[in-house]
């Protein structure tokens, strides 16, 4: 059914209590009614409820309000990009703190982008998925010199364990306490060792 400004002006003011409208605001209201007329009649309905129930008391000074907020809420865009932001932020941090020390690209790749990984919602942008495989090679040199770390860490261990090991005086052995002369010895308070 189509209705024109003349006919919704005409409920408005019903709705309204009679109160006029000035020239102003109509002809706001009207470019508004021109682009969504529906929107304006909507609105025109809930304001005039909300008037005849004494919760407004500037009805047209609410349907601009409420049709401002209509407006700004069509031009509301919803990108995603915070969510993937911190979801990129952290990878980045799990790369820098444990992900270096994934075997390869590949495993890289399915740690990050497979079924559990934590960018799988952006499994298939490439350019992620490189950024974040250039960032692992980077990090190469560091995780190579952290594991040889590691390994002569392992070696000394094992040298000291040696060298704990051995006699304390080349060609004399040492001696074989069992566990009672052993405790007699502690328990003695002795300085000397007893054979």
């Amino acid at each position: 059914m189509d209705q024109t400004w003349a006919d919704t002006y005409a409920e408005a003011l019903a709705s309204f209590g009679g109160t006029p409208l000035g020239k102003e605001l109509e002809n706001e209201l009207v470019e508004i009614f021109e682009q969504r007329p529906e929107a304006v009649r909507l609105a025109i309905d809930d304001i005039g409820n909300g008037y005849a129930a004494g919760r407004i008391r500037s009805p047209w000074g609410a349907l601009r309000a409420e049709l401002a907020r209509q407006e700004a809420r069509t031009k509301v865009v919803v990108s995603g990009n915070a969510e993937r932001d911190k979801r990129i932020q952290q990878a980045e941090q799990y790369m820098r703190a444990a992900g270096l020390y994934l075997a390869s690209e590949d495993e890289v790749r399915d740690d990050l982008f497979g079924d559990a990984g934590r960018l799988r919602a952006w499994k298939d942008d490439d350019e992620l998925r490189e950024r974040m495989v250039a960032l692992w090679r980077s990090l190469q040199p560091a995780a190579a010199r952290v594991e040889a770390e590691a390994l002569e860490r392992a070696e000394n261990w094992k040298r000291g364990q040696a060298a704990l090991q051995a006699p304390l005086v080349p060609g004399v052995p040492p001696i074989d306490w069992d566990a009672g002369r052993l405790r007699a010895y502690a328990d003695s308070g002795s300085t000397m060792l007893v054979s």
